[in-house]
């Protein structure tokens, strides 16, 4: 490992550490349904998607449900497969 690499990381690490605090803060309130600074922005984007998908959004899912959406969609085997596809083609092994 060179000294550019140790370097890199460290920063790495340092971001990483110095955001866990306000984003876990952060997430912790929008899980708990509390209102956020982000909340005049996204709540009406939420309130249009949550229409036109016809769901509501106080409307808990339950194990078997969410587990047979995940089967019937396709679109997780697209994500599946499209991440596979662009990972083979960005990681090509160690260098020699």
């Amino acid at each position: 490992m060179k000294w550019l690499d140790l370097i890199r990381f460290a920063v790495f690490l340092g971001v990483v550490t110095l955001l866990v605090k306000p984003v876990g803060g952060y997430l912790a309130r929008v899980f708990g349904r509390e209102r956020t600074w982000l909340d005049p922005i996204l709540l009406p984007v939420e309130r249009v998607v949550h229409r036109i998908a016809g769901s509501d959004p106080d409307d808990e899912m339950e194990w078997g449900r969410y587990a047979a959406a995940f089967v019937i969609s396709p679109r997780p085997a697209r994500f599946s497969f499209t991440a596979c596809c662009a990972c083979s083609g960005c990681y090509r092994g160690p260098a020699r």
